[in-house]
């Protein structure tokens, strides 16, 4: 924008501070394409702008979503979201339920992993053996995507295997809840 600006103006006094604008964020655009590890646009113009390890994910957000206020709370919903059938989803939980659960439950923090999505119920017998499941509630299928983040205060979506960037994730990014997911 800045040098756009610069194009057009006319004195030269004016035209150097915009200049020197320009170049404070060009340095900090540069600066911060180098540090970040992978940066999501919805634009693929900004895009241009930082371009290592950069995606474009096009606006794809189910709009029916609202967003939602973080809640002040002592006890945290987790949520999994994702069917049962789709093998990605059975691994994930599979690691969440012996690597991740395991860890939180020796923070003493207050929560609840909850399922959802469909044919979660099938989750029950994988779960049912693990000394966790009382940490764990199956939710199953909602109808309304907004009663899926609801209540929720950390959406957990590690992605094990598979490619590209999951959809659920730009959906618990509209609705306003947090995000924790693995580099993959």
């Amino acid at each position: 924008i800045y040098k756009q600006m610069m194009h057009f103006e006319k004195k030269h006094f004016r035209k150097l501070l915009l200049f020197v604008e320009f170049l404070k964020y060009y340095v900090f655009e540069k600066l911060l394409d180098r540090r970040i590890h992978a940066k999501i646009f919805l634009n693929p113009e900004e895009m241009l702008s930082l371009p290592r390890n950069s995606i474009h994910v096009p606006h794809i957000v189910n709009p029916e979503i609202t967003f939602k206020e973080v809640r002040e709370t002592n006890f945290y919903n987790i949520l999994f979201l994702g069917t049962y059938n789709h093998p990605p989803n059975r691994v994930s939980v599979k690691f969440i339920v012996d690597k991740l659960l395991p860890k939180l439950v020796k923070t003493k923090t207050n929560f609840k992993l909850n399922l959802v999505g469909p044919d979660t119920e099938k989750f029950n017998e994988q779960i049912s053996h693990s000394k966790y499941h009382d940490f764990i509630t199956i939710r199953g299928f909602v109808d309304d995507i907004n009663n899926a983040f609801e209540d929720m205060d950390i959406a957990l979506f590690p992605i094990l295997y598979g490619g590209g960037i999951k959809t659920k994730i730009i959906d618990a990014m509209a609705a306003g809840v947090p995000i924790v997911t693995t580099p993959q």
